[in-house]
């Protein structure tokens, strides 16, 4: 699945490696989508995403969640 849009990160990506050693790296993500409510906040989907391999180990440092 591809989604394309602007997220959040809800917590620093965590960088793993498979028993083949293959690294993986999970992260949850936040979109807000929709017209604001009567409490004057969007709606929020949680999105848990992985990236794999080469990919993982090199953006994994970048990801952190507030900067």
């Amino acid at each position: 699945m591809k989604i394309t849009g602007v997220a959040r990160l809800g917590r620093d990506a965590e960088l793993r490696y498979t028993t083949d050693s293959q690294a993986v790296c999970n992260l949850p993500l936040a979109f807000t989508y929709g017209r604001k409510g009567q409490d004057g906040k969007r709606p929020t989907q949680w999105v848990d995403a992985s990236l794999w391999g080469k990919q993982a180990e090199a953006l994994q440092p970048y990801l952190l969640r507030g900067q």
